[in-house]
């Protein structure tokens, strides 16, 4: 329906994430981090993986939002110090992926999946092929997320799809 610069028929008149109801669009539906269709999109693609992982992998190796920094604990139980963290809320608020699981690339070593949707034509990816835009984005996450997943011995792996 997009393709044909057509609105959808039953589309809100405000976001259902950060209740901008003055300038709500198609593109600020596809472009809200805070809900809207990005959100839904997101969370239904986490979903269909996880579905399809269970056919190959038991769901026991199978685990959803991990996080992807976690704070390492002591021998009494206790959390440390995780580093960059300026409060406790920050490590409730830590990075997490969309799903775990174990033997993905190699026996016994996790990887940690994150799912990322795009809205392409988005103003800030309009002058940029599709392509390059998802590569620009996977360079991001990876930067982010790679580092702290091998110091942990996981391994990372982003998924990227445009819209």
């Amino acid at each position: 329906m997009l393709r044909y610069a057509r609105v959808p028929s039953n589309l809100s008149t405000s976001c259902d994430g950060c209740g901008e109801s003055k300038r709500f669009d198609v593109n600020h539906a596809l472009d809200c981090k805070k809900g809207g269709l990005v959100t839904a999109r997101h969370d239904e693609i986490r979903v269909e993986l996880r579905d399809l992982l269970a056919h190959v992998f038991s769901p026991s190796r199978i685990r959803c939002e991990p996080m992807i920094n976690p704070a390492p604990m002591r021998a009494n139980g206790t959390k440390t110090h995780v580093p960059n963290a300026s409060s406790s809320s920050d490590i409730l608020n830590a990075d997490r992926g969309d799903l775990l699981i174990r033997g993905f690339w190699e026996g016994s070593t996790d990887t940690i999946i994150d799912v990322r949707v795009t809205n392409l034509d988005s103003k800030s990816y309009k002058n940029l092929p599709p392509k390059k835009a998802l590569e620009r984005q996977q360079k991001e996450k990876k930067k982010k997320y790679c580092k702290p997943c091998e110091h942990q011995r996981r391994h990372f792996t982003p998924l990227f799809y445009g819209q």
